[in-house]
């Protein structure tokens, strides 16, 4: 395929749709309020969510001091509210991520949805908090030394439930997306590290593109936030001990956060013929791979340009206006 050919393929993806549950912010329109008010929503992570009481004293395990973007129980309660469902009934990045697609499918008809061919590409780092599997199979592990061979096997039969069928791995989302929207095709979870969302992005844009799809969800869906992650990042040195500010002098690291994003995408000319609202277009992604190098934290000079380099083949004569 010649550049030429390749440029009028890449630039063609319309946004008809978008959806975002952030810390404090359950809308797009709440989420551009906090941005133009300035507000941070980074706040020292309440114990309660890993298990330890508030302010506990005296339990050298009690860990302190972290700060994190997340969503706290009050908004979860309303989240579940909107979406008529029971706390008992999903996991909570599983109905952020319902309500998150809710509205980006707002303004695509249940028969356009019917009709169209759908694929799923999110980018989604960790399995769910409620059940890291990992920790699940080292618990499984210690528990077969321990436990007498009857309860073991009691055992065992619920571990099997976990491993078949996918109640509290990430990939339920997925499954629960389709049931909600009554809504057909594959989908993946991509784990391409902080790049993970716009990975995701990229293949949905190559299904379109390729004519495997008609209309793609995707984003990033982010839930994780146990305290292993936090203990690990700060193994590491790259855990903010303050706020996160990035590109500024006074950055210390970074700071975790909770939250999801869902696209919905459309080759442009299919989305004006159905008149879909279009929230933006997509003209070219760019990605690339450092190869060998020091660390998942030191990137190359080499990868980075590689990845833009990539974007701006596929522009053409359009010029890039605006950075951000």
């Amino acid at each position: 395929m010649d550049k030429e050919s390749q440029v009028k393929l890449l630039q063609n993806i319309a946004i008809v749709g978008a959806g975002c549950v952030f810390s404090g912010a359950n809308t797009l329109e709440q989420f551009w309020e906090q941005i133009l008010k300035g507000e941070d929503s980074i706040r020292p992570m309440p114990m309660g969510r890993w298990g330890f009481c508030q302010g506990e004293v005296g339990n050298p395990e009690a860990p302190t001091g972290y700060q994190s973007s997340f969503i706290d129980n009050t908004q979860m309660q309303e989240i579940l509210g909107l979406l008529n469902l029971k706390k008992a009934e999903t996991k909570r990045l599983e109905a952020q991520t319902l309500w998150a697609a809710e509205q980006a499918l707002s303004g695509i008809s249940a028969s356009d949805l019917e009709k169209s061919r759908c694929e799923f590409s999110f980018g989604c780092m960790f399995s769910l908090e409620e059940f890291d599997y990992i920790q699940f199979q080292r618990l499984n592990s210690l528990l077969k030394d321990v436990i007498p061979v009857d309860i073991s096997q009691e055992l065992a039969e619920i571990f099997n439930r976990y491993e078949t069928n996918g109640f509290a791995l990430a990939t339920s989302i997925i499954d629960a997306i389709k049931k909600r929207f009554s809504m057909k095709g594959p989908g993946q979870l991509v784990d391409a590290a902080c790049a993970s969302s716009l990975a995701a992005m990229q293949i949905a844009c190559n299904k379109l593109q390729l004519g495997k799809a008609d209309l793609v969800l995707t984003g990033g869906l982010e839930g994780n936030m146990l305290l292993d992650s936090f203990l690990s990042f700060e193994e590491v040195g790259a855990l903010s001990s303050d706020k996160c500010f990035p590109f500024d002098k006074k950055h210390k690291g970074l700071a975790q956060g909770e939250g999801v994003v869902v696209f919905a995408l459309q080759r442009l000319d299919d989305a004006i013929k159905s008149n879909h609202k279009i929230l933006g277009v997509i003209r070219s992604i760019g990605g690339s791979s450092d190869g060998k190098s020091a660390s998942l934290f030191s990137p190359t000079a080499e990868g980075q340009l590689l990845a833009y380099s990539n974007a701006y083949s596929h522009l053409g004569s359009n010029r890039v206006d605006y950075l951000e």
